[in-house]
């Protein structure tokens, strides 16, 4: 059972906790594999924390009454940390929309791939940059990561937050006008050779 706060009362909602020894394994691996700096390592920790607490919700839980999350409970899930540097613009095709003209960024397997992505042309203003270098080389970046929105009664933004790495960070500069201007594409694919177990 997950407590839940609603109102000023504590509902207690039923959860699926069947996965949670390969989260917690892949949660301590990330911890230890993915350092980032010491305020978010325990923005993520207690997100953490907040996930096993709920667990995954059921539809006995009320905000979840009419959509089952047992598949994705179910789902045994491969934490993918390395950077494949196995990928190639062409096995991009069926993930792409835009035209050529567009600012892309590519995330592959859930990290940042520079070498197929195109940020070199943005317009005056804007920065975009991913996250898992900005911890370091831009730290002020990553201030309100974590913290924009609340994990404590939600498993999916409790996972999410524990789960954080890299992603995209774009900053666009007060009076900046991009009007005319290429639109910007965040491709995510998952090109694993064999899909998650």
């Amino acid at each position: 059972m997950g407590d839940r706060t609603r109102g000023s009362r504590r509902v207690t909602s039923p959860v699926v906790t069947g996965a949670g020894e390969s989260y917690a394994a892949a949660f301590d691996e990330l911890s230890s594999a993915a350092a980032i700096p010491s305020g978010a390592q325990s923005i993520r920790r207690a997100a953490f924390d907040r996930f096993a607490s709920l667990g995954f919700p059921t539809t006995k839980n009320e905000d979840w009454h009419f959509t089952s999350v047992a598949p994705i409970a179910e789902q045994e899930f491969t934490l993918v940390i390395a950077k494949s540097g196995d990928v190639k613009r062409g096995d991009l095709d069926r993930f792409m929309f835009g035209t050529k003209s567009w600012h892309t960024m590519v995330f592959v397997n859930g990290r940042f791939a520079p070498e197929l992505s195109d940020i070199a042309r943005l317009p005056a203003g804007v920065k975009v940059r991913d996250l898992a270098s900005a911890w370091d080389k831009a730290p002020k970046s990553t201030d309100r990561i974590g913290r924009v929105t609340s994990y404590d009664n939600s498993a999916f933004t409790a996972l999410n937050t524990a789960f954080m790495y890299d992603g995209a960070i774009i900053e666009i500069e007060k009076e900046t006008e991009a009007a005319g201007d290429a639109p910007a594409d965040l491709t995510v694919g998952d090109l694993r050779k064999e899909p998650p177990r």
